[in-house]
């Protein structure tokens, strides 16, 4: 697959979601009423998280490639005996356990909840939620640390392939159009969701996890597999309400969410008190 080709998959997989959600006018009505999604609060967490993810990624491939030719300057010849297939396998199986991992610990241990906090913050869903990922979250993607290394070893279109997988799937259980409902209600297509839903995420799955009382289960990113496994797989069936945090005043300005921890909520009110004290 060439970079091309990927770019053209994502783009047009990104129009034709943001083409359904305004034809269903997602971004005008509910929680989005009165223009809350054209907000700097909504859009500038957006806008700078697509950025971040773009940096993050360019950032940790400089990094571990540098580490890399630095501790094997002739390179990994083994990785040549080994089959593209099966190498394509691992890295996907690998990072997406570890993720499965660093996506649950993002609910339960506070630092991490503080950068992954802003991914929930939404009171709705709809495909732009898939870009609400602060930079410092990011730069612990396995994905990114591991691709890095794949792609170092002379095999990027490896990483090419599972990403663009990973970000068009992720954008189609993100986004408010629960398309996989039209399948479960088929009787031809309906055996063939069941066991799909039990491979890979879907909107019924994820929008779960989103939802208040589902925000413990279904952290699977690629593969739902993991929380079968683990015991944290749910599939409600049903259309879900009751987006957003179980607090809403966690929420923090937009530029504190998406750059935590170097600016916090407080960070601009220290320095008001300081200017107001020194006058």
């Amino acid at each position: 697959m060439s970079e091309l080709l990927a770019h053209s998959i994502f783009i047009s997989v990104l129009l034709l979601w943001l083409a359904v959600e305004c034809w269903r006018g997602i971004y005008t009505k509910g929680a989005y009423a009165g223009g809350a999604f054209f907000s700097m609060q909504n859009l500038g967490v957006v806008v700078l998280g697509a950025a971040s993810m773009l940096s993050s990624r360019a950032l940790l491939a400089v990094i571990v490639g540098s580490l890399l030719a630095w501790q094997f300057p002739l390179g990994i010849a083994w990785i040549h005996d080994v089959s593209v297939m099966w190498i394509f396998v691992g890295y996907v199986l690998v990072q997406d356990y570890l993720h499965y991992w660093l996506h649950r610990l993002g609910h339960t241990l506070p630092w991490l909840w503080n950068l992954h906090r802003v991914h929930h913050a939404p009171k709705t869903m709809d495909v732009t939620v898939t870009f609400r990922v602060p930079f410092f979250f990011y730069c612990l993607f396995p994905s990114f640390w591991i691709g890095a290394a794949v792609t170092w070893a002379g095999l990027p279109e490896i990483v090419l392939i599972a990403s663009t997988v990973n970000v068009v799937l992720s954008m189609s259980v993100h986004t408010s159009f629960r398309w996989d409902d039209y399948l479960h209600d088929n009787a031809l297509t309906r055996p063939f969701m069941w066991l799909l839903a039990r491979i890979i995420p879907t909107p019924d799955t994820h929008h779960y996890h989103h939802n208040l009382e589902g925000g413990f289960r279904n952290y699977g990113v690629m593969l739902i597999v993991w929380d079968i496994l683990h015991g944290t797989a749910a599939f409600p069936r049903r259309k879900v309400k009751g987006f957003g945090l179980y607090n809403p005043e966690e929420e923090s300005p937009w530029y504190a969410e998406i750059l935590w921890p170097l600016i916090t909520r407080d960070t601009f009110k220290r320095k008001e008190q300081v200017a107001t004290a020194t006058e």
